[in-house]
Parts: C-alpha cells; structure tokens; sequence
C-alpha cells in the first residue's frame, strides 16, 4: 500500500507533463501557423 503523500507527489508529477504536453501542442500550432502566413504572404 502506498502512502497518500506518493501518490500526492505523483499526481503533481503526472498534471505537469500534461500540461506541457499541452504547451509544446500549441507551441507546435503556432509555429505552423507562422509559416502558413509567411508563405501567405510571398503570394
């Protein structure tokens, strides 16, 4: 049985990398986007 203070540590642990999965998702789509419009725009 683990102590309520682990699980705790790994809830936080595991919230974290989905919210930087998150961040790098929409990093990701911004960056497309960005090219997107820089070739728009040499139209």
């Amino acid at each position: 049985m683990s102590s309520p203070a682990k699980y705790k540590k790994y809830e936080k642990e595991k919230s974290y990398e989905i919210y930087s999965i998150k961040k790098l998702s929409l990093y990701l789509f911004y960056t497309i986007l960005g090219i997107c419009e820089e070739n728009v725009m040499m139209i």
